[in-house]
């Protein structure tokens, strides 16, 4: 596998390894949060968004325009990696849009199968559960870990991203293509395979924790396997809980949104 996404990994397993550091950072926000404020944190409202059906006839025809609209956009966009500004915002329109005319009840109970990663309006391997199990753990802490892993891995590429989805089970795989040198005409490929385990919560929520990640190549005989799931619960007592909300499903597409409001656009297998 590419030493780029091994060494990332590695680190990153170092990091959780790393309680001491975080709980310092962590107290430190704490304590900044404590200042005072002009105003209560009653007085703040958050609106909680759920899932809607729409059964009008009338709007198939509709759906389907803006399910190819938003192909063509994932497509000449790169999966949204190569997106300008003005692209981002009529992607994020066409979704909520489809959001709003959710043809399905229940949306998280007709996920079952093989999915391909369409398009992301944030790093196309946040979709896995091992960078959201990070996320939920560290708080924003993380959004600056993911940036400079972001960084650290510019001479590499993401190529296809997968979900399967069979029972209480997610498993999400990510194949990545990366140089050894500057320069140098030849690359390693390998794919990242992380499990994690379903617990529906409502008709369009998911918590997410994750169990196991490993790597898969030809190229370097090293087998890497974590067992991310028991290094949290030796760390912390337990596996962070990652939240998944299913707003848009039908036959063909599954649109889904993490904690942070990012979106990604899953097109079945």
């Amino acid at each position: 596998m590419c030493k780029i996404l091994v060494f990332g990994l590695i680190s990153i397993v170092l990091l959780l390894r790393n309680v001491d550091a975080f709980s310092l950072v962590r107290r430190t926000s704490l304590r900044l949060s404590d200042s005072p404020s002009d105003y209560d944190s009653e007085d703040l409202v958050v609106e909680q968004k759920s899932v809607t059906v729409d059964v009008k006839e009338e709007d198939a025809l509709l759906r389907d325009v803006l399910k190819k609209e938003l192909l063509l956009m994932a497509s000449v966009t790169a999966r949204g990696e190569c997106a300008t500004r003005d692209e981002r915002i009529l992607v994020e329109d066409m979704v909520t849009q489809l959001e709003a005319m959710n043809p399905t009840n229940d949306p998280v109970d007709k996920c079952e199968g093989e999915w391909n990663l369409g398009y992301s309006s944030t790093y196309l391997w946040r979709s896995s559960p091992f960078f959201m199990s990070i996320r939920s753990w560290l708080g924003d802490v993380a959004l600056t870990g993911f940036d400079i892993h972001s960084k650290a891995t510019t001479a590499g590429k993401v190529e296809k991203v997968r979900q399967i989805i069979k029972g209480d089970e997610l498993i999400n795989e990510v194949d990545i293509v990366a140089g050894l040198l500057p320069g140098v005409p030849f690359a390693l490929q390998g794919t990242v395979v992380t499990s994690a385990d379903i617990e529906k919560v409502s008709p369009e929520t998911w918590n997410l924790k994750v169990k196991t990640t490993n790597v898969r190549s030809n190229d370097i005989d090293i087998p890497i396997s974590m067992g991310v799931g028991d290094i949290y619960s030796s760390i912390i007592g337990s596996v962070p809980i990652s939240v998944v909300k299913t707003f848009y499903i039908d036959d063909e597409m599954r649109i889904f949104r993490d904690s942070d409001d990012n979106f990604f656009v899953f097109v079945r297998a």
